[in-house]
């Protein structure tokens, strides 16, 4: 049975069935209680636009349901990162809390009706070359978009796993609002780890429930090749973001034992049109969705639109098949540096021809003088380890640039040099992505992060790189810089509250061991692994062991039980 959001549809079905642990799963009657403790903290304070950035699912839809049931709007920030977050916290009525409100005693406070014309939420959105921007959805919208979903899913009972983030409009769609329309049970945050996939998909196997699982690419060309993934039972497989190239679709749909169906669309026009890759390269487009061809230019028409009569030019070149179209490419991507017009497809192009280049990416970084960064992937026997390599490796990048006839004002100022690019969870490399990459342009005591390889929940390995302008090599030391083993401490700290979430409160710094020096230019890799009681860190390069030790910590629990 599919309810609108506008008639509160968690009001009216319970979306946690019996059969399953619901400590696993977002149950019913505990969204109901979370939400009430979140009216509650909310009473009393200003109305308006509020900033909402939850990684847990039950609390980001318990804060969801209170905004809204109190005639609020939910503003979603695509990432974390203290710039964004600042950017956008002066210009809205307030900002919920990371940490959910503790001792607030929860009243059974009426819901506002919602009107459909009103604004539910507001993305605050940004590709790779553009610069933020707000995307406002109304309740219509989003109503029309979920039951043609709805339809499109057909009469059986699902349970919807996400690997992908509810922070954005494909997560928030599918992980979050369309199992409230269909009273479906759902389940997300650490599933995103290939372990707890696998074990969401096993609680799964003796119920009557169909297992929905939203992912993307950059999730799935990461499956590890396991003979004991749980099989039975009916799953589809869905994923966005990208296209999904047809050996990660085969993969993904033999490992998982599920159907494969690759979405299209965007955050501002919803879904456009779907495709079984393994049997139909052909995109097909949903219910309701009007599409027609300027050239090979796609124009579109939808109640999923903020203008769902006027014809919405989407950024890609179609071709024109029977039953639907095929995705050609992405427009080229144009934009001034120093007054010259670049492509920076064409200078992607250039340095994909360079035989060790696996991929390149030429971006706006947003620094003062307007030059670009280059992200560019390389195989491990081509990453440059030192600073000798990193220099020489640039200088012959450029000197490619040249030869083809880039300006030299075109050529990147700035390079990072990395395994994979680092995609988020909707297989996209936005702005969020990018300003980590060179944050350390801005912050000079940050090492040069480069990427991060999230194996399991409380484990994680971060790739970085000795900027030779960190700020504490000051002084230590003139003749033969390294970076203080003060700075190692503090990065593992910080770095793993980014990773894992606050830590506590620290206690004690244990078993540390300095090996080696780390130097300007040096590439290392930082493992980061939570315990119940601290932090454990490690950092090694391709010389060994440079860093070890164990930090302590009170948890947050306990210094508010405390």
């Amino acid at each position: 049975m599919f309810v609108r959001l506008s008639d509160l549809p968690w009001r009216r079905i319970a979306p946690s069935p019996a059969e399953l642990a619901a400590e696993h799963w977002v149950g019913h009657a505990e969204l109901l209680r979370r939400s009430a403790a979140w009216r509650a903290w909310l009473d009393g304070r200003p109305g308006g636009r509020w900033l909402l950035h939850q990684p847990d699912p039950l609390e980001f839809t318990a804060a969801l349901l209170a905004l809204w049931e109190s005639g609020r709007i939910a503003v979603l920030p695509g990432d974390s990162s203290e710039a964004t977050l600042g950017r956008l916290h002066g210009a809205l009525d307030g900002a919920l809390p990371r940490t959910p409100p503790a001792g607030v005693t929860a009243t059974a406070a009426p819901a506002m009706a919602l009107s459909p014309s009103s604004i539910a939420v507001e993305i605050h959105t940004s590709g790779s070359t553009s610069a933020p921007e707000w995307l406002p959805k109304r309740f219509d919208q989003l109503d029309a978009e979920l039951q043609t979903l709805a339809a499109w899913l057909g009469d059986q009972r699902w349970a919807v796993i996400s690997q992908v983030s509810h922070q954005h409009l494909f997560g928030l769609t599918f992980g979050i609002l369309l199992p409230l329309c269909l009273g479906a049970p759902f389940s997300g945050g650490t599933s995103r780890y290939p372990e707890v996939l696998a074990m969401r998909l096993g609680q799964l196997t003796d119920t009557s429930l169909a297992a929905l699982v939203v992912s993307s690419p950059s999730q799935l060309s990461r499956l590890p090749s396991w003979s004991d993934w749980p099989r039975g039972g009916r799953r589809r497989l869905i994923s966005a973001g990208a296209p999904l190239t047809t050996e990660a679709a085969r993969s993904a749909a033999q490992l998982l034992d599920a159907e494969m169906v690759d979405l299209y669309g965007s955050s501002e026009t919803g879904v456009i049109a779907s495709r079984r890759p393994l049997e139909d390269p052909i995109w097909r487009p949903f219910e309701g969705v009007e599409w027609r061809l300027e050239g090979a230019h796609l124009l579109l028409r939808s109640p999923f639109l903020s203008d769902p009569t006027g014809w919405w030019e989407q950024p890609d070149e179609v071709r024109s098949q029977p039953g639907g179209f095929q995705l050609l490419k992405r427009r080229d991507r144009i934009l001034k540096v120093a007054g010259k017009r670049v492509s920076l497809d064409a200078l992607d192009a250039c340095l994909r021809g360079d035989q060790r280049v696996l991929d390149a990416r030429c971006v706006p970084v947003g620094n003062a003088d307007g030059r670009l960064g280059a992200i560019i992937v390389l195989g491990e026997a081509h990453l440059p380890h030192r600073r000798c390599e990193r220099r020489a490796l640039i200088s012959q990048l450029r000197q490619r640039l040249l030869g083809q006839g880039i300006e030299a004002v075109a050529i990147p100022r700035y390079w990072r040099f990395v395994e994979r690019l680092p995609l988020n969870l909707q297989g996209k490399l936005d702005q969020g992505s990018i300003a980590r990459l060179f944050a350390d342009l801005d912050d000079h005591h940050r090492p040069r992060w480069l990427g991060c390889d999230a194996q399991a929940a409380q484990r994680c390995t971060i790739t970085l790189e000795v900027p030779e302008r960190l700020a504490q090599l000051r002084g230590h030391f003139e003749e033969c810089p390294i970076v203080p083993g003060v700075a190692l401490v503090d990065w593992a700290a910080s770095l793993g509250e980014e990773c894992f979430g606050p830590l506590g409160r620290f206690t004690a710094l244990e078993q540390l061991k300095f090996q080696r020096p780390l130097r300007p230019g040096m590439r290392f890799r930082l493992e980061l692994s939570q315990r119940a009681d601290g932090l454990q860190f490690h950092i090694d390069s391709r010389l060994g062991r440079h860093c070890s030790g164990r930090l302590a910590f009170t948890s947050p629990e306990e210094q508010r039980n405390g």
